[in-house]
């Protein structure tokens, strides 16, 4: 990890692990939206399941993104979280002064 990406952690570090993981979550959350969204529109309008009522269909659009983006979302930025942040330990030289580098 460059130094520039070191000062970069360190002040994500500062605000804090979940502030991380939900900001991470909101964009996954968009992109899980947009996507899911429109592959119900296309099985709602495909008439595999007929509803005219756009309240009907806004709720079985909710009701098959809201688990999916959330489990995606969620393990995205916890992932993320892990992974810079075991880089970051790895690059601090007073940490690799420590275990002998």
């Amino acid at each position: 990890m460059n130094l520039k990406k070191r000062q970069e952690w360190e002040k994500i570090r500062e605000q804090g692990m979940w502030r991380f993981v939900l900001r991470e979550f909101v964009v996954r959350m968009g992109l899980c939206v947009g996507v899911l969204t429109a592959a119900g529109r296309t099985i709602l309008t495909d008439g595999l399941l007929p509803t005219q009522n756009v309240l009907t269909n806004l709720g079985l659009d909710l009701a098959l993104c809201v688990p999916v983006f959330a489990a995606v979302g969620l393990a995205y930025g916890l992932g993320e979280w892990c992974k810079n942040d075991q880089l970051y330990t790895l690059s601090c030289p007073e940490n690799n002064q420590r275990r002998g580098f």
